[in-house]
């Protein structure tokens, strides 16, 4: 896998990872996106562990926080502050729009997986524009639902894996519940698992997504 920097004529800036072995494409793509005060190199050793077979972009949230950075201010855990969130899904957007005619991505196998902020960013963009993303990964985080009604078979195409710590003490558990049932509410294909830890990602979580991933994504990714 090669990692490199791209400059910020996207709308959000970024990393790329390339596969082990590089293809014309067009490739499927995991677009990672990171908690509140990191940055976008914080998932790229999650990445190094899902499998260097993948292509991936990992992407820095808009808004300054200290030395990191965040993709939306709170009103409390689980309400947003609707400003800065909304600004972020928008970009998140673009940026999902902008991929394929920048890098050899397929549209229509681009997989969001995302961390804490990130995961809420994962999977409420899904809800609000579920034509952005073939499917969402969210590591204990929550969703946002839209403003507007859906169909009960909105994300009928959509593979998701929620998984979320029992210890959680920055997002609670009974968030990461809530988001695996209003995604399977709406039709996805949800695969939900609770680990014993706090907020971070274990090594049973890591090896239970890369298992997910061989499973349900081995057909997007030998296509």
């Amino acid at each position: 896998m090669s990692q490199s920097y791209e400059a910020a004529s996207l709308a959000l800036h970024h990393i790329v990872i390339r596969p082990a072995k590089r293809t014309s494409g067009p490739n499927p793509c995991v677009v990672m996106l990171h908690g509140r005060g990191s940055n976008e190199e914080d998932l790229v050793s999650l990445a190094h562990e899902l499998g260097e077979d993948l292509f991936y972009i990992s992407v820095r949230a808009p808004f300054e926080l200290g030395f990191g950075y965040h993709w939306y201010e709170f009103i409390s855990v689980g309400t947003p502050e609707k400003t800065t969130f909304m600004r972020s899904i928008g970009l998140l957007r673009e940026f999902l729009t902008q991929l394929p005619q920048s890098y050899p991505i397929d549209p229509s196998k681009i997989y969001l997986l995302g961390f804490s902020q990130g995961a809420v960013m994962a999977g409420s963009i899904l809800l609000q524009e579920p034509s952005v993303a073939a499917g969402a990964i969210m590591l204990s985080g929550y969703v946002v639902t839209p403003g507007h009604d859906m169909g009960d078979s909105s994300l009928a195409s959509k593979h998701c894996f929620v998984a979320h710590g029992l210890y959680d003490d920055v997002i609670p558990i009974d968030l990461g519940r809530q988001a695996s049932i209003v995604l399977k509410e709406h039709g996805a294909d949800v695969t939900y698992k609770e680990y014993p830890i706090a907020h971070y990602v274990s090594d049973e979580e890591a090896a239970d997504l890369k298992s997910w991933i061989a499973r349900n994504l081995s057909a997007s990714f030998s296509d």
